[in-house]
């Protein structure tokens, strides 16, 4: 009994203690006996003490089985308390009428507390950080729609070349801004649970015209080539999220022009299915 790191207890049909193991002692703070303490002072009275007796039924009204094991606090000497887990057996004859055995799970009790308060505190900041960023992008969508009206306005004006390329690099990067926005809206919204794909009718070849505009001057600047290839077996058009489309091949095209040093970039697709209205897609 003195070996154990349980605390243990045995008491009588009064429900005093008649003899305790040393790790109960010590943790309950009592360096002398335990004999003769109420069992009902150690743990919460209700589990097992009602007018005056052992009370052998729960809560409601059911007999408790020769063993029960809950969870709930003992009190120390100086009236403090510890979260336990209790198991109880009852022998109802010889020299002791139930035993208390009981294990300290308060470093268990303060973790599981400790992580709830820290998820909590994540998912606050995980929120403000969510409010921030959406509210900072609506707000930047502004000024940067309105750079680039004046530069689609400035297009439609007599430029001379210098005036037109510094123009058309304007104009690139306020739509390249735009596509920053959404994609830290797109990030907002996926954390939110509110991210959706849209489903629209779009010209499938016009949008990786698109795509292949948008990046020819990167690919040039290094000297590369870019080839594309697409099935003759693609619709012309197709229903789908055209924005997210764009956004993945321009990042997968970045990528493969930053560890490029030489030679071609190729950019594939392939028709490899298509089943009544529905039509995959497979990009190389």
């Amino acid at each position: 009994m003195d070996n154990s790191l349980e605390g243990i207890l045995f008491f009588d049909s009064e429900g005093k203690v008649v003899e305790a193991n040393q790790t109960a002692k010590m943790e309950l703070g009592y360096e002398g006996e335990l004999a003769g303490k109420e069992i009902y002072r150690i743990f919460p009275k209700n589990i097992f003490w009602e007018e005056g007796q052992i009370k052998l039924e729960d809560e409601s009204g059911k007999q408790w089985e020769n063993q029960k094991t809950i969870e709930t606090v003992a009190y120390r000497k100086n009236q403090t308390c510890f979260d336990v887990q209790l198991r109880t057996v009852f022998f109802q004859d010889g020299e002791y009428y139930g035993m208390c055995n009981y294990v300290n799970i308060a470093s268990k009790v303060g973790a599981i507390k400790d992580m709830v308060k820290a998820k909590e505190k994540v998912e606050r900041a995980t929120k403000v950080r969510n409010e921030f960023v959406s509210n900072v992008t609506h707000e930047l969508r502004t000024p940067v729609n309105g750079i680039l009206g004046i530069s689609k306005n400035l297009m439609e004006t007599e430029l001379n070349a210098s005036q037109k390329e510094s123009v058309n690099i304007i104009h690139m990067c306020c739509s390249n801004m735009i596509e920053i926005i959404n994609n830290l809206l797109d990030f907002s919204k996926l954390e939110a649970g509110k991210f959706t794909l849209e489903e629209r009718e779009f010209s499938f070849r016009e949008a990786i015209d698109k795509i292949i505009a948008m990046n020819i001057n990167q690919v040039n600047d290094k000297g590369l080539k870019l080839l594309l290839n697409i099935s003759p077996e693609i619709p012309e058009y197709i229903i789908g999220d055209e924005l997210r489309i764009t956004q993945i091949l321009t990042n997968l095209i970045n990528n493969a022009v930053k560890f490029t040093s030489m030679g071609q970039i190729v950019v594939d697709v392939v028709k490899t299915m298509e089943l009544n209205d529905m039509v995959e897609l497979f990009f190389m």
